[in-house]
């Protein structure tokens, strides 16, 4: 058997592109010519031949800067081709190159060409004379801002530049036109801007709630937190009166010009017997006179007509109040205000009490009753992946909606969706690439594998016959109905697309499903690794041209074999010079 080799004389290498790079249309092609031969260095017959051509910077190894594939006719050994036909060649052609070639998928032939002369003619491309433009040329933007050359417009922020065709459009959102404070409770200086200012107004008393107090209550801070609780009840001790919320001293049956005493035990009047005194804690003596040092902290105003302006040295923000309200604390403003409390104690919940309705024990630690929370009850994409147990989503709960038979969950690159599941992988038996579209491996069709009478003339080429409310896994599988989880609610977290969910023998994975299961169809075997079933290969199922020489068996030809189609009696197969 014979094999076709490139001969390695180049009839003719020119450059068909022209010097002006400003043309419009010039085409980059190469015309190339070469002889087909055979080992013997007979011209091969005459037919249509596959060759990749390849283009390199170095004459041994390196990277191919450009290559095509084409296919050409050879007429009496010799064949034309046009590199760059279907393929473009961005190339300069401003040093050395190398052409190889290589036919029908065999080694590249060696020595590779030297290209020289013509070809370099590419570079006039870039003529020094063609490398700037000249004064007052027009057709082109020659500067931007009064800086020419290769210039780049950029966005900055969130200022975005793009680009259709000859038109450059610059893009900045639109930004916030003004800030409104509708109950005032923000006041806003310059709205419109650019520079804002905010600050806390006025929080006016509807804002403020009951948080649980009832009529009389006051706000108190426990230590942790200001609630609403009791205000003390004073009761008048000795030498002291009480009325309303004003604390004096009693008379005690004092006379004019007395002075209240120490007795030892207790204060009580008696006369000035100019004994010298001074000041204690709260008072102040000035010349013969003592007082009242002014109120500070909580209260203002003299301590006889005392004001209660703030709580454990929070403001109380000064507002009529109505009756029932009590004084709730707010973090926001640090102060008291007033507040509509709960009057009725009948309706509190109290420690120890049973809770009902969804809940289970008592208050103040109730729990939620088993089967409490239903399908309604749960909010939309409550559900999410922590929230359910492993192994605990079964295939009765898997909703089928959309689904047809014999399709899987599979990843499309962006959902989970029901799908045909397509076969990927490395392909064997008979088999080679891989799937979902493999080859025929070469030489797996043997004879055992044509159909008698499969391989016809017009199957040879000519020539050839040389949530956050619920706790972690706390939604079993018997807590979610058959069919509830759709597609939608499966997390694509660590798919790709064409991933389905497999058992890999502990869990539930994205992956890609092994391939098992007896073979039909043109097919024998079992999945992974099936063979072509015998006499499958039909005569439909080969392709014109596709049995070459090397692909028919010595011998295999027989009498038989042969169309007598134009044959007359004595007549012998020969060779015209064209044709068999």
């Amino acid at each position: 058997m014979r094999k076709s080799t490139l001969s390695l004389i180049i009839a003719l290498v020119c450059l068909a592109i022209s010097i002006d790079t400003v043309q419009a249309g010039v085409p980059r092609l190469l015309s190339y010519q070469g002889i087909l031969t055979t080992k013997v260095g007979d011209p091969v017959p005459d037919g249509n031949y596959t060759i990749l051509v390849r283009l390199y910077d170095t004459g041994i190894g390196g990277v191919a800067l450009f290559e095509e594939t084409l296919s050409v006719q050879s007429v009496g050994g010799t064949f034309n081709a046009l590199l760059g036909k279907t393929t473009q060649i961005i190339l300069d052609f401003d040093k050395q190159y190398y052409l190889g070639i290589t036919l029908d998928g065999q080694s590249e032939f060696a020595p590779r060409t030297t290209l020289v002369a013509v070809p370099y003619a590419i570079q006039s491309e870039n003529a020094v004379t063609a490398a700037g433009l000249k004064a007052g040329a027009f057709g082109a933007v020659t500067s931007l801002n009064g800086v020419s050359g290769n210039l780049q417009i950029t966005g900055n922020g969130a200022t975005t530049v793009t680009q259709a065709g000859n038109l450059i459009t610059v893009n900045t959102p639109a930004g916030i036109n003004s800030i409104n404070s509708d109950d005032n409770s923000v006041v806003i200086t310059n709205s419109s801007g650019p520079n804002t200012t905010l600050k806390v107004g006025n929080i006016g008393l509807k804002n403020i709630t009951s948080s649980g107090g009832i009529a009389g209550d006051i706000i108190k801070f426990d230590g942790t937190e200001w609630k609403p609780a009791k205000e003390i009840a004073y009761t008048s001790g000795n030498g002291i009166s009480v009325q309303g919320q004003i604390i004096g001293l009693a008379s005690q049956n004092a006379t004019s010009g007395q002075v209240l005493k120490w007795n030892g035990t207790a204060w009580v009047p008696s006369s000035d017997d100019n004994t010298s005194y001074s000041a204690g804690a709260g008072l102040q003596l000035m010349t013969n006179q003592i007082s009242v040092l002014p109120t500070g902290g909580d209260l203002s105003g003299t301590h006889t007509n005392a004001t209660v302006t703030g709580l454990l040295g929070k403001k109380i923000l000064p507002a009529t109040m109505t009756n029932g309200q009590g004084l709730v604390y707010n973090s926001g403003t640090n102060s008291w205000q007033p507040s509509t409390l709960d009057s009725d104690p009948n309706d509190d919940i109290l420690i120890g009490s049973k809770a009902g309705g969804d809940l289970t024990g008592t208050y103040p630690n109730p729990t939620v009753s088993d089967g409490a929370i239903s399908s309604q009850k749960l909010g939309l994409g409550a559900v999410t992946t922590d929230k359910i147990a492993d192994a605990q989503i079964t295939v009765s709960k898997i909703n089928s909606f959309g689904a047809t038979n014999g399709q899987a969950l599979t990843f499309d690159g962006t959902n989970v969706v029901w799908a045909n599941q397509s076969l990927n992988g490395v392909a064997g038996g008979d088999l080679s690439g891989t799937y979902p579209n493999p080859s025929v491996a070469s030489n797996a069709i043997t004879a055992s594998k044509l159909a008698d009478n499969s391989v016809t003339s017009s199957k040879i080429t000519d020539g050839s016959i040389t949530t956050v409310k619920l706790a972690d896994n706390s939604v079993t599988s018997s807590k979610v109905n058959d069919g509830s989880i759709t597609v939608s609610k499966l997390n694509t977290v660590g798919a790709t697309t064409g991933q389905a969910l497999t058992f890999n023998g502990s869990n539930v994975v994205w992956g890609t499903p092994d391939i098992s299961g007896a073979a039909g169809g043109d097919l024998s075997g079992t999945y992974p690794n099936p063979t072509i079933a015998s006499n499958a290969i039909t005569t439909v199922k080969i392709a014109d041209n596709s049995i070459t020489t090397s692909k028919v068996n010595d011998g295999s030809i027989t009498t038989s074999k042969v169309n007598t189609t134009g044959a007359t009696s004595g007549q012998a197969l020969t060779y015209n010079g064209t044709n068999v």
